[in-house]
């Protein structure tokens, strides 16, 4: 299993989603479809590798950021995006707390996965509206 299929695995279990039954088995990767209410992972650049050690192993990270398209509203609306984004940050931080971390399979075993930033506005178009939320998966990959 890939780790970005590991990460959109484990979003999927985000109580945040129920909401929006019809899209929890819909999370695109690389780029959201031009559908109100549809989500997306897409890879952002950086150094994968935090720590080598003589043996070989490291301790990786996957950067990533989890966004949703959603149409332009009024403020009331506007406080649901940011309050979805606030929750997805919350619940990220008490997988962690907790261990419960994605699975990785084979060799990869996941430290910590956390929001890097708070929700916001990335793009705004005139009549739907990009959110989204920066976020990092800390592995350690065996060697």
């Amino acid at each position: 299993m890939t780790i970005i299929d590991s990460v959109r695995t484990y979003i999927k279990t985000f109580p945040g989603l129920r909401d929006y039954v019809e899209q929890i088995a819909r999370i695109d990767l690389d780029g959201l479809a031009e559908d109100t209410t549809c989500y997306a992972i897409e890879v952002t650049p950086g150094n994968p590798v935090l720590r080598k050690y003589l043996d070989g192993s490291a301790v990786k990270q996957f950067l990533f950021v989890f966004a949703s398209r959603e149409l332009t509203a009024e403020d009331v609306q506007k406080v649901d995006c940011y309050a979805f984004y606030e929750a997805f940050e919350e619940w990220l931080d008490a997988q962690s707390r907790a261990e419960i971390l994605p699975d990785l399979g084979e060799n990869r075993e996941a430290m910590d996965i956390r929001a890097l930033t708070s929700g916001y506005v990335f793009n705004k178009e005139h009549e739907t509206s990009q959110y989204q939320i920066q976020c990092r998966l800390k592995y350690l990959e065996r060697i």
